[in-house]
């Protein structure tokens, strides 16, 4: 496809999604941890190359320089940002990318704040999970068109295979799961590839690079500490313990941990992965299908109705305490049927082989986190983005030669809320953390021993952005230049409201 033929409007879409995020970027503040790795704590990290602090090198060494550069930050995660966003819809037919483009969007924009905020709204988890979701995005780009159809035309050619064995190897160095998947996944379609007489050299050596960053990974002391159960940070891996209780102990992390960043907080994505198997089920009625397919398919088709009646009522609980567990049980039973439905609605081709790939995927992700603590929304960033793909995958199949003349039209209506809605929030933000600093500079001139700072306007958008313990209030004013012996008090937004405007 040549440039010339890129549609104008699809032209305009992708400068108009760049410039979203680069303007989100721009507003992204620097919370919790954030500045310690830009202070001189992250220079001492550095100097003992990280050692006893984790393997995750390509991550860490994002970190000391996105906490050092407001343009480097702004320009990174904005490219990022739009790369997820847009990558994804490159594995649509060129007739269908607009729509692939514009529900992209919209699922993106639906990201649960549960997510965003240890993401989108802290730095340090964005340079490994936001750098691994776009890794992973396009590693998808080579994998998916290899699966089409297994023709040698579509493995990898030889002038890629360097850059394929570069981008396993950073996928490496950024988080344990993602190692894992970039070791396992690309293996997978070499060998798979073998068999259907295919050979992807390109994708064995993006293994290849994924071993030797897992072994450069792994060479870390940390990793020795989390296995012998003395890990300062209360990080544990439940597998060492016996198998019952290993099993029973990666249950209780996926009941109580993992369901809702992972499936229950994503509703919009979870209310259009229905929509597309009713539309399935629309256009096959009639049809002699198994009764299994058609238990599994309306079971996912009703599932949504379950977390939405957790947010409507959320003090239901019919099985008092042991309710986590009846939810684990309905996201797990719902994963499963998810699959079932991928095996058996489509026959032998190409899009069931795309959609299980993408529903392995997600399955070599996630599986792990079930075995180690702590975990929390930010794993799951990796996982959203590939399940938006395989939604976008699934809506283009049920609707294939459907007559919709303002589908597109709705969907930009739906991206554009969200935009603005995003927007607001970190432009609020990053407003009143500007006057919050004026404000103690101000203090400080002043002679002040002591001074208020105030808590964020949308404090569930960020990853803890007020320094609320001692610890927390030194590492702040030492990034910030403030005196150390600034005695600093925390108040709400309201109270800071009022107090600036009685000023």
């Amino acid at each position: 496809m040549s440039f010339r033929s890129v549609k104008p409007s699809r032209m305009a879409l992708t400068l108009v999604v760049c410039c979203v995020c680069l303007v989100l970027s721009s507003m992204v503040l620097y919370v919790h941890d954030d500045l310690g790795w830009g202070s001189q704590s992250g220079l001492d990290l550095l100097s003992r190359g990280f050692d006893g602090e984790n393997g995750r090198y390509l991550g860490n060494l994002l970190v000391l320089g996105l906490t050092r550069s407001q343009l480097f930050k702004t320009l990174f995660m904005g490219i990022c940002l739009t790369l997820m966003t847009l990558l994804p819809a490159m594995n649509a037919p060129h007739e269908r990318r607009t729509g692939a483009m514009l529900l992209m969007c919209c699922l993106m924009g639906a990201l649960p704040t549960n997510i965003a905020r240890q993401t989108l709204g802290w730095v340090s988890g964005f340079a490994n999970y936001g750098t691994s979701a776009t890794l992973i995005a396009a590693f998808l780009l080579p994998a998916l068109a290899l699966v089409s159809d297994f023709d040698p035309a579509r493995a990898p050619r030889p002038a890629w295979w360097p850059a394929l064995f570069v981008l396993g190897l950073a996928g490496a160095l950024l988080m344990e799961n993602v190692t894992i998947f970039f070791c396992v996944v690309p293996l997978g379609l070499y060998l798979y590839g073998l068999r259907r007489g295919v050979r992807a050299h390109g994708m064995l050596l993006c293994s290849l690079g994924a071993v030797c960053g897992a072994a450069l990974m792994f060479s870390n002391s940390v990793y020795g500490v989390i296995f012998s159960g003395g890990d300062s940070y209360g990080r544990t891996i439940s597998l060492l313990n016996a198998p019952l209780q290993a099993l029973a102990a990666c249950w209780n992390t996926f009941a109580t941990d993992m369901v809702y960043p992972f499936l229950l907080d994503c509703i919009p994505m979870l209310l259009a992965f229905s929509v597309a198997l009713l539309a399935q089920a629309v256009r096959e009625r009639g049809a002699n299908r198994s009764r299994l397919l058609a238990a599994a398919r309306y079971y996912c088709i009703c599932m949504p109705l379950w977390p939405i009646v957790q947010k409507l009522h959320p003090l239901y609980a019919p099985l008092r305490a042991y309710t986590p567990h009846l939810t684990a049980a309905l996201c797990l039973l719902y994963a499963v049927s998810l699959g079932v439905v991928l095996l058996l609605s489509f026959p032998q081709g190409a899009t069931r082989r795309r959609c299980l790939l993408l529903y392995l995927s997600v399955f070599v992700l996630v599986a792990p986190l079930s075995a180690v603590t702590p975990v929390g929304g930010r794993c799951f960033l990796p996982s959203y983005v590939i399940m938006a793909l395989l939604c976008t995958l699934l809506m283009q199949e049920a609707f294939a030669g459907a007559r919709l003349p303002h589908a597109h039209a709705a969907l930009a209506l739906v991206a554009c809320f969200y935009a603005a809605l995003w927007l607001h929030v970190y432009y609020f933000n990053a407003r009143t953390q500007a006057e919050r600093l004026a404000y103690l500079y101000e203090q400080v001139e002043q002679g002040a021993h002591s001074a208020v700072i105030a808590e964020l306007p949308y404090p569930g958008y960020v990853w803890i952005a007020s320094p609320y313990d001692p610890s927390e209030a030194m590492t702040f004013k030492r990034f910030y230049g403030l005196p150390e012996d600034l005695e600093l008090t925390v108040i709400s937004y309201p109270e800071w409201y009022t107090l600036r405007e009685s000023k």
